[in-house]
């Protein structure tokens, strides 16, 4: 019968702290939210700040704006290009692990807009959209987020109910009426639910359950996830007109993307990219961009290296880039890249690049 008593009141705990925990922000959405590099949008790629097409992914986040050579190429006047990047479903702050686990497809879809100033003189709008079809980077779909979590309810609930325990022994109280306070949930006795806290702490010789540990744990997973395997698509339409007047805009680029990225051990991944894209350049043509980039370093910080072959307008250019990615603080990152391009006539030309991009911050 005791032992029966023990169970029962281990799944009563359990049942509890697990409630507690899914109405708190620490299974909520927001709070697997991991501060990764943050990309350009597919409206930002259109929009041509840079010379690389490949459309490089990350795990989604609610809100990204991305400034394109602001330094290099504007000065300090206002940025030429720039783009933001929403996730719309993400926005409901009361999303639960569950419901994005449910439904991220859809959860990971994101919507771009961006402007820019042409070279010569006109203005342009882009609109862009991306999915993401694998992303094991993602601390929300982390399988071992499960284990963790399960762990951190047994433990603690092991711990608690060997606080009762001795609570009730040297209160000389049953047990079971220790239970029965704890549980009234419409007159709570808050007085001996921090009591049986504090006594539980000593029967937690790893300290498991603290608050600290699940910032250490996901402090670990982002180290560990950056470079995880992750596949996204994306599209983008562009419109440019010779005026600042939305009416005299027209359809001028139409483009296509599809990135895959894989790990190289704990410090490297490898990127391939694709677009197609459809130009409107007195006639409309086709061009198309391969490419593959190769990171080293860091979540923090890290080098790149990357080749593209681009068949554009009957001709084919190559592009070699190097440059590095790096965080500047929480939800802000840097982008600079040199680039070296070389078009179907032989001819060299240098373009560096350098974008800002800041996002809603890693909750801490």
């Amino acid at each position: 019968m005791k032992r029966f008593s023990l169970i029962l009141a281990l799944l009563i705990l359990c049942n509890h702290i697990a409630a507690q925990i899914d109405s708190s922000h620490v299974i909520k959405v927001g709070w697997g939210t991991l501060d990764y590099a943050i990309p350009e949008s597919p409206a930002f790629k259109l929009l041509g700040s840079n010379p690389d097409n490949i459309l490089k992914p990350t795990s989604v986040r609610t809100v990204a704006l991305s400034v394109g050579n602001y330094f290099l190429s504007s000065g300090s006047t206002i940025p030429k290009s720039l783009a933001v990047e929403i996730s719309p479903l993400l926005f409901n702050r009361n999303i639960s692990l569950y419901d994005y686990n449910k439904n991220k497809f859809w959860y990971r879809f994101r919507f771009s807009l961006g402007t820019s100033t042409l070279s010569n003189g006109g203005y342009g709008v882009a609109e862009g959209i991306r999915f993401t079809i694998v992303d094991r980077s993602d601390l929300r779909t982390d399988k071992e987020l499960d284990v963790f979590f399960g762990q951190y309810l047994q433990k603690d609930a092991e711990a608690k109910s060997k606080a009762i325990a001795l609570y009730a022994a040297q209160n000389d109280i049953n047990t079971n009426d220790v239970f029965r306070k704890l549980g009234d949930e419409e007159h709570p006795d808050t007085v001996l639910q921090n009591r049986i806290k504090k006594i539980s702490l000593q029967f937690l010789s790893d300290r498991s359950t603290d608050p600290s540990a699940l910032s250490a744990y996901r402090a670990r997973r982002k180290q560990e996830l950056w470079n995880a395997s992750i596949w996204e698509v994306g599209a983008a339409a562009l419109q440019t007109s010779s005026d600042s007047l939305v009416k005299n805009l027209h359809l001028s680029q139409v483009g296509f993307w599809s990135t895959a990225g894989f790990p190289l051990g704990k410090k490297g991944q490898l990127l391939f990219g694709a677009k197609l894209g459809i130009i409107d350049s007195v006639q409309w043509n086709t061009n198309v961009s391969l490419g593959e980039r190769i990171f080293y370093g860091s979540n923090s910080v890290r080098a790149f290296l990357q080749t593209q072959y681009e068949y554009k307008n009957n001709m084919n250019n190559f592009t070699g880039s190097i440059g590095c990615q790096f965080n500047i603080l929480n939800g802000i990152w840097g982008d600079f890249s040199i680039n070296i391009v070389v078009d179907g006539n032989g001819k060299l030309s240098y373009r560096p690049g350098f974008s800002i991009a800041l996002a809603n911050p890693e909750q801490k």
